[in-house]
């Protein structure tokens, strides 16, 4: 299973957490002690999560079938109510003209929550490896109001200046 060139363009290496491993987290539970049993499952990184997050906004150029496959993915399958619907990989929420998709993961051990704003070109991705508490789902809300909140103009002129001097993400141009 080779992720790395396919999506992401990262230092992600083809890893598979089936046996121990030192670049493998152990999951946990909500008690702190390790999970029953060693993780199974594709090793990746905080530089992962945020091309993922990326692509769902249409950040990243990417070819028009990966494009279309994402479009496809954040299409609604059914409604639950008029704030909630399920699509073929994401939860929706709506609120007003606000949207947020929303993706959760568990595995024994671990959890996950992934989220994107595609009218405010923002996401989020908490990664744990445990079961307790908060939930990453809570601190991931948490994080996206916290930015609600504090984000104003002058980020997006610091922002466009720092692009502007030819810096991105990670270092220059």
């Amino acid at each position: 299973l080779e992720f790395r060139r396919v999506l992401f363009r990262s230092q992600c290496a083809q890893w598979i957490c089936d046996s121990p491993n030192p670049l493998c987290a152990l999951g946990h539970n909500a008690e702190g002690q390790p999970a029953a049993a060693p993780p199974a499952g594709l090793w990746s990184t905080a530089e992962d999560m945020l091309l993922f997050i990326e692509a769902n906004l249409g950040i990243l150029k990417l070819p028009d079938l990966q494009v279309r496959s994402i479009n496809i993915a954040h299409q609604e399958l059914f409604r639950e109510n008029q704030n909630h619907a399920v699509g073929m990989a994401w939860e929706e929420w709506h609120s007003g003209d606000a949207l947020l998709l929303s993706k959760d993961g568990l595995v024994t051990g671990f959890t996950a929550w992934l989220a994107i704003e595609p009218n405010r070109r923002r996401g989020v991705a908490v990664l744990s490896n445990g079961t307790g508490k908060p939930h990453p789902a809570s601190l991931g809300q948490e994080l996206l109001t916290l930015a609600e909140t504090t984000y104003s103009a002058v980020c997006d002129q610091i922002t466009a200046a720092c692009e502007q001097a030819g810096f991105v993400y990670g270092g220059l141009k």
